[in-house]
């Protein structure tokens, strides 16, 4: 496989992974078993405890999505509104490995 093919394959991944979010579709998620998550807020190093938490927030609209892909890692910036019309930016480093998300490292400021 070229280098280019795995790059867009792991972005498609990571594109997949946000559609799930935003359709409910769990089975797009793709998260390995035992995912890491950390946040501002939160750290996970299970899946199952990250979707007990997290899972709350589907549904949401992901706006102006950029996507940057090195290695084995996509790095995603965009913009959520809420449901009270509150703006904010988050920007998401994603790790993948053996065709599943097994990292996600997420940044955002204030809401």
């Amino acid at each position: 496989m070229t280098y280019k093919k795995m790059e867009n394959k792991k972005i498609q991944i990571v594109k997949d992974y946000f559609a799930a979010w935003e359709t409910g579709r769990k089975k797009l998620l793709d998260l390995a078993s035992n995912l890491i998550f950390t946040s501002p807020d939160d750290s996970f190093s299970s899946s199952t405890d990250f979707l007990s938490k997290c899972w709350q927030y589907h549904g949401l609209k992901y706006e102006n999505m950029r996507f940057i892909s090195e290695r084995n890692v996509v790095c995603v910036t965009y913009e959520i509104t809420e449901s009270d019309g509150k703006r904010f930016k988050n920007c998401e480093w994603i790790t993948i490995e053996n065709g599943e998300n097994s990292e996600i490292i997420v940044f955002y400021g204030s809401k």
